[in-house]
C-alpha cells in the first residue's frame, strides 16, 4: 500500500526497517545482515578509520561520501550497497510477522546510491529462498550454530571455494551461518549459499539437539560416495532474471551481475 501511495519514510518492524521514497526502496537494514561499512572493513577495501575520516571531512551520509571520494570504484560501491540491501530485505522480509510502523520523511543514515523498485526486491528475495530451498531444504541451517559434520568425508581431496573452505574453517560449533558472514566480511546470501552446498555434501550440520528437533523435516541425503565434489559453479537459477519489471535496466543489470557474483563466491 505504502509502495502504492508513493510513500516516503521508513517502516519499522521486529525485523528491520525498510525506507521508502515515492513508493520506491532506498534501504533496508537488518540487524541479522551485514551493513555496508562492515562488508567494506571485514573485506580490507577500508578501514573504520577511513569510514570515519571520510564523513567527518564531508558531513555527508556514509553511502554519498564514499560516492563523491573516489576511494571505491562507483561500479563496486553500488553492487556492494544492492548486495546489503538485498541482504537485508531477504532477512527481514519473510519473517515480519510482528508490529510494523511507518514513520513518514525519516531517511536512512548511510545515503542512498539509487531507489529499487518495491517488486523487483521482493521477487528477488523470493527466487534467493527457492534457490537456497533448490540445493538442501534446511532453513534451520541458516540461524543455527554450525559444526564440521562428524560424518563428513576426508575434505583433504575435496575442490572447495574459497569461500566454502573459509566457512569450513569457521564452523566451530558456536557461530551461526550469519556470524560466519560477518566475521569474513561477506554477504549475508553469498554465505548461506555455501552453507546449504556443504550441509548437502554432508560437511557441517547443526548441533545435535537441533538435529533432533528437526529430524522428521530433514531431507534425505544421498550416499557420500555419490556426493559431487564441491566446485564453485554457477547453480541453475542462480543467473535467473531478478528484474521483476524493475523501470530501470541499470538496477536489473547490477541484480543479475551480483546474483552471479554471489553464486561464485
Amino acid at each position: 500500500m505504502l509502495a502504492a501511495e508513493r510513500r516516503t519514510g521508513a517502516v519499522q518492524s521486529t525485523t528491520g526497517v525498510v525506507h521508502l521514497v515515492e513508493g520506491a526502496v532506498l534501504q533496508v537494514e537488518s540487524v541479522a545482515a551485514p551493513d555496508l561499512p562492515t562488508l567494506l572493513v571485514r573485506s580490507g577495501r577500508l578501514t573504520e578509520q577511513d569510514l570515519l575520516d571520510l564523513v567527518g571531512a564531508t558531513g555527508l551520509p556514509l553511502l554519498e561520501a564514499l560516492w563523491g571520494s573516489g576511494r571505491i570504484g562507483r561500479g563496486v560501491l553500488e553492487l556492494c550497497h544492492l548486495t546489503t540491501v538485498s541482504d537485508a530485505a531477504f532477512l527481514a522480509l519473510p519473517h515480519d510477522s510482528g508490529p510494523v510502523r511507518f514513520q513518514p520523511g525519516v531517511h536512512p543514515r548511510v545515503g542512498v546510491i539509487r531507489p529499487i523498485d518495491v517488486g523487483t526486491l521482493r521477487a528477488a528475495v523470493a527466487r534467493r529462498r527457492a534457490l537456497l530451498d533448490r540445493i538442501w531444504p534446511c532453513p534451520w541451517l541458516d540461524s543455527t550454530p554450525l559444526r564440521l559434520s562428524t560424518a563428513a568425508p576426508d575434505a583433504a581431496g575435496g575442490c572447495w571455494s574459497r569461500g566454502q573452505r573459509a566457512v569450513v574453517n569457521a564452523a566451530d560449533g558456536r557461530r551461526t551461518p550469519l556470524d560466519i558472514a560477518r566475521l569474513l566480511g561477506r554477504p549475508a546470501f553469498a554465505t548461506l549459499l555455501d552453507v546449504r552446498r556443504l550441509a548437502a555434501a554432508g560437511l557441517v550440520e547443526s548441533s545435535p539437539e537441533v538435529i533432533a528437533a528437526v529430524a522428521p523435516a530433514m531431507p534425505v541425503r544421498p550416499a557420500l560416495s555419490a556426493v559431487p565434489t564441491l566446485r564453485p559453479t554457477v547453480l541453475p537459477g542462480a543467473m535467473g532474471r531478478l528484474n521483476g519489471g524493475s523501470a530501470d535496466p541499470e538496477v536489473a543489470l547490477l541484480i543479475r551481475l551480483r546474483a552471479a557474483l554471489e553464486a561464485r563466491l
